[in-house]
C-alpha cells in the first residue's frame, strides 16, 4: 500500500534533525473536551519509548459522539515537523471503539470549542491511515505525518487536535493510544548555542594579574 504525506517510524532517523517534544509538553495545561474519563488525554502523551503501548487510551464519551478536542500546550516555543497519532489497532468491537479517521490541527489557539473548531480554518487537515495498515500491525511502528506548511508550525506555544470522526462510523467511540510530536524547541536551541559560546576559552578569562603572580611565587 502506497503511503503519501507520512513515513513509517521503525527507529530510524530522518534526514532532518528533529527531536521528540515530549519533555516540552506542559502537562498541567493539557485539556480535552468530550473525553470519557477526565484527564485521560494526558495519558496518551507517552514517552517515545512507550509509544507502542496500547494502554492507557483516550476515549470519547460512550454516548456515541466520536468528537474530541485535544489541546496540548508547550513549556516553551517549539517548531513542529511531524505529528504521530496511533489509534486502536485491534478495534474493540465489544465497546464499539474505533481509531480516528481525520484530524484538524490548530496552532496557538487555547480558546476553541467544538462550534468554533467546526467553523474555523485549521492550519492543517490530516486523513489518518486505517489501523490495519501494515505499520500498525505486528511489526510494531508508528506513523509520522509531516506538516505540509512548515511556516505555520514554527514558533508556536501549543496545538489543538480536533478529531471529527472514526473508522467505526455512527455510534462508535473514538479511541487513541498515542499522540506525539517531533520538531525543535527554540529556547533549548538558543541555550545550547549560548553554552557552546560560553565554553570557548578567552585569553582574558584566564589571565592572572601580575601582582597576584608575584605574591604566589614570593617575588
Amino acid at each position: 500500500m502506497a503511503c503519501t504525506g507520512h513515513s513509517h517510524d521503525h527507529g530510524h532517523e530522518s534526514e532532518e534533525v528533529s527531536v521528540n517534544l515530549h519533555e516540552f509538553i506542559d502537562f498541567p495545561g493539557v485539556t480535552c473536551l468530550n473525553e470519557n474519563i477526565s484527564g485521560s488525554s494526558k495519558s496518551i502523551l507517552k514517552a517515545y519509548e512507550s509509544r507502542l503501548s496500547l494502554h492507557p487510551t483516550l476515549q470519547s464519551t460512550i454516548d456515541g459522539d466520536p468528537e474530541l478536542l485535544f489541546h496540548i500546550p508547550f513549556t516553551e516555543t517549539v517548531s513542529i515537523t511531524s505529528i504521530s497519532i496511533r489509534g486502536s489497532p485491534g478495534d474493540n468491537a465489544d465497546l464499539q471503539t474505533s481509531s480516528p479517521r481525520s484530524v484538524g490541527i490548530f496552532v496557538n489557539r487555547d480558546d476553541l470549542d467544538f462550534e468554533t473548531a467546526q467553523e474555523m480554518q485549521s492550519a492543517m487537515e490530516l486523513e489518518l491511515v486505517h489501523p490495519n495498515h501494515e505499520a500498525m500491525g505486528s511489526s510494531g511502528g508508528t506513523i509520522d505525518y509531516f506538516v505540509t506548511n512548515r511556516g505555520r508550525f514554527q514558533n508556536i506555544s501549543g496545538v489543538t487536535l480536533f478529531f471529527r470522526d472514526n473508522f467505526g462510523g455512527d455510534g462508535s467511540v473514538t479511541e487513541i493510544s498515542y499522540a506525539g510530536f517531533k520538531g525543535k524547541a527554540m529556547n533549548a536551541k538558543r541555550k545550547a548555542v549560548k553554552a557552546v559560546y560560553e565554553s570557548i576559552a578567552h585569553k582574558e578569562d584566564h589571565a592572572v594579574p601580575t601582582d597576584e603572580m608575584n605574591l604566589r611565587f614570593g617575588i
